[in-house]
């Protein structure tokens, strides 16, 4: 016995029951009769590009805001917050935003989650934190770049950066920006690490 049938939500198929079928059928009687009745009043070419134009200029529209949004938020600029965290934050100003750090000595805490791990280090003189770096796992994006950009997209953003630093075995690449704040670790041509410094308060052993 064959059965017109309809997907479940589930994606299963089942039998079209007769009240569903009575009332798609009437749906589209009333629409055809609507239609033949009233071709010669209303201008239904006019109707439906309203109705099918709309949600499209609307969508256009929408899209096209958070594009400019999106260029706007990741234009280069000098960054002072990563990761909810700001320079000059003390010990406890971090602990009480992000908790119980997975470890912790005297110049630094470390947060560690099912996505990444974040090293913030103070200044042992002011006690205020002077970088915030996400060392390890899925990173949030920093002007515009993220982790797997690659180098090319990195300098095609951010120009040339203020010094790179070369690992002894050649493997590694830290990529300042002194300008923005920001810091890039690169292995295999990929960004791996991201994070920020304060260049205007650097610890005396870190200015060079």
């Amino acid at each position: 016995m064959d059965f017109d049938t309809e997907w479940t939500p589930i994606g299963h198929l089942r039998p079209m029951n007769l009240g569903t079928g009575i009332f798609l059928s009437t749906l589209l009687l009333s629409i055809v009769l609507l239609v033949i009745f009233t071709r010669d009043k209303w201008n239904w070419k006019k109707i439906l590009l309203w109705t099918l134009g709309t949600p499209i200029v609307i969508g256009l529209l929408w899209g096209g805001g958070y594009w400019a949004y999106l260029k706007y938020q990741n234009r280069p600029r000098k960054i002072n917050e990563y990761w909810d965290i700001k320079f000059g934050m003390t010990r406890e100003d971090v602990k009480f935003i992000k908790g119980a750090p997975k470890y912790e000595d005297s110049e630094s805490l470390i947060y560690e989650t099912y996505s990444s791990t974040h090293e913030i280090l103070f200044s042992t003189s002011t006690k205020k934190a002077w970088l915030i770096f996400c060392t390890a796992g899925s990173c949030d994006d920093l002007l515009g770049i993220g982790t797997w950009d690659t180098t090319e997209k990195l300098e095609k953003k951010l120009g040339d950066p203020s010094k790179i630093v070369v690992s002894k075995d050649g493997f590694k690449r830290t990529y300042f920006y002194n300008d923005y704040n920001v810091i890039f670790e690169l292995r295999e041509n990929r960004v791996k690490e991201i994070g920020i410094r304060d260049v205007d308060n650097l610890p005396s052993k870190q200015k060079s």
